[in-house]
């Protein structure tokens, strides 16, 4: 096997918002599987440069940034002193993605960043920095699995087993592809290496990542959960289904034979993402939204929406 995914970032990525969680679970964090996702699709993020770091007196980390081409992102601790580190944070990440699109020679530069519906604080300083609101958004889900669950329920002649291992890597990659064309990878190949980035990440179980079967052997759909032991939480992403196999109850089928397998290995609560078009629907097509459905009939309730935002910088 190659080398893990990630690097050292991941690893104190992963290690910050358990934390977080841990400290605060009330506020809005990525859940360590956002984050061996986040990785899965971007080799850029194992390079340091696009990673700072914040301590507090101990050398405990209390903040994070993440670059990522026209955004930025960042974490901070609940117990941090949030004032002054939002503003040395936010003042490294956005120097820093303007100053690599001035040394490309670019005239102008969009810069995105995102707000949850309940971080007024955030929300206040985007609108207040001339950041414009976009009507595409995603939707933040959850439910408490520490109760009996419901039963899942396959169509006739369909199974449901776990990925085998990274020989199955083309297998599961072209599932995926196919469930999301025409906004996944371009290619299979490329869809392949970042499905054996995926596995390489140390958060990956392969009997975690799921995948029902139609009758003639055909993968179907698939969804990766994604289990955070310190907080007993689980997440799903991603969950597709290929075309072919859609409205027939796969997705909501598979997120229950999920969440039984999370539950059997400690978890409490589970968290799922769904995009919403908003009033435009430009970004994607209406099917792509369809997912809030099936997550809602698996028992998932609306948390808060995460919505985006973006500015133009004249760099000349």
């Amino acid at each position: 096997m190659t080398n893990q995914t990630g690097g050292a970032q991941i690893h104190k990525a992963s290690k910050l918002v358990m934390n977080c969680f841990a400290t605060d679970p009330k506020l809005d964090f990525p859940h360590v599987g956002d984050i061996q996702w986040l990785f899965h699709g971007d080799e850029q993020l194992d390079n340091p440069d696009n990673w700072r770091f914040w301590q507090d007196a101990t050398g405990q980390d209390i903040g994070m940034c993440w670059l990522h081409e026209d955004e930025f992102n960042y974490v901070i601790h609940p117990q941090a002193d949030s004032g002054s580190l939002v503003s040395q944070i936010r003042d490294w990440g956005l120097n820093t993605i303007l100053d690599r699109a001035k040394e490309a020679g670019e005239a102008s530069f969009t810069v995105w960043e995102t707000a949850v519906s309940d971080d007024i604080g955030k929300t206040n300083l985007l609108l207040k920095n001339g950041y414009k609101p976009r009507s595409y958004h995603y939707l933040k889900m959850g439910q408490c699995i520490s109760e009996p669950l419901s039963q899942p329920k396959l169509p006739d002649g369909f199974t449901v087993r776990h990925v085998q291992g990274e020989d199955e890597a083309q297998n599961r990659a072209s599932l995926h592809r196919d469930s999301f064309l025409p906004y996944s990878s371009k290619t299979l190949e490329i869809a392949i290496d970042k499905q054996l980035r995926a596995m390489r990440t140390p958060f990956y179980d392969p009997t975690l990542d799921l995948m029902i079967i139609a009758p003639d052997g055909t993968p179907a759909c698939g969804g990766i959960c994604w289990f955070d032991r310190v907080n007993k939480t689980g997440l799903f992403e991603p969950v597709g289904t290929r075309p072919a196999f859609r409205r027939m109850g796969l997705a909501r089928a598979l997120m229950l034979i999920g969440l039984q397998r999370l539950q059997q290995k400690g978890a409490t609560y589970a968290f799922v993402s769904s995009t919403h078009p908003g009033s435009s629907g430009d970004k994607f097509p209406i099917e792509f939204t369809s997912s809030r459905h099936a997550f809602q009939q698996a028992g998932f309730e609306i948390l808060r929406e995460n919505h985006l935002y973006n500015k133009e910088y004249l760099l000349i």
